[in-house]
Parts: structure tokens; sequence; C-alpha cells
């Protein structure tokens, strides 16, 4: 029972965390894509219209679906999917200037690559991880 409350808490707030993320992106995925070019990863800019259209909208029905238990596991994988993406985009930009910011929560000033932002996406991924090895407990 405590166990079941603590797993209800958790994916509030990490639904929070997307639901939030998503807002931005699904207003202007144009300015969203523009985050997304800012990456210069040749594969990724070939998408980036793609990319910049589906991103917000999936964040917001995988934030639902943690929020609400609606195939709980199977948002939580994806969105640990998601974020070893973002980590690993981070990490090709780490401490370089991006000029519409790193686009985790909309688009910003330029801004710099830093560890800590590096270390939310981390611990972000890292209480999905925790979210999901407590089902499974």
């Amino acid at each position: 029972m405590t166990n079941n409350i603590l797993i209800n808490i958790l994916s509030l707030l990490a639904g929070a965390v997307y639901l939030k993320s998503s807002g931005g992106k699904i207003k202007n995925p144009y300015a969203f894509g523009k985050v997304v070019e800012s990456y210069d990863v040749p594969i990724i800019n070939r998408l980036t219209l793609p990319i910049s259209i589906v991103i917000g909208p999936l964040e917001m029905v995988l934030s639902c679906m943690i929020i609400l238990n609606i195939f709980r596991e199977y948002a939580l994988i994806i969105a640990m999917l998601l974020q070893i993406i973002f980590i690993f985009l981070m990490v090709l930009r780490f401490n370089k200037i991006l000029p519409f910011g790193c686009g985790c929560f909309g688009l910003h000033a330029p801004d710099k690559v830093t560890w800590s932002k590096l270390s939310f996406n981390i611990a972000y991924s890292l209480l999905l991880l925790i979210i999901l090895l407590m089902i499974h407990a």
C-alpha cells in the first residue's frame, strides 16, 4: 500500500516534468525545430520537421499515461529512451553554446549546455527508472 502511494507520487512528479516540457514544444513546433537544428546532428537535421511536430505531443501523452497509470510501464520505458537520446545530444554539445538553449522547456536565449542541465536530465532518467523498478518490486 505504501509502495503504491510512493509510486503514484513519484509518477505525478515525473509526469508533471514532461507535461511542462511539452507545452512550449506544442505551442511553437517551428521554434522547437530551430532548437533541434542547433544540435547540428546530420541524421537529426534531416528529420527536424517530423521531430519538432511529434516530440511535444509525445511528451504530453507520455506524461498523461504516467500520471494516470495508463500503460504506465510502457510510458516509462519510452520516456527513458527519449531521455537517453536527449542526454546523448547534450553530451555531444556539452559546454557549447546553443543559439536557442537546450530545448528542454521551450525556446530560450542562447545558452550553454552545462553540467547542471545534463545532471537534471540524468536525474530525471533515474527517477523514471526508479518508478519502473518499484512497479516490478
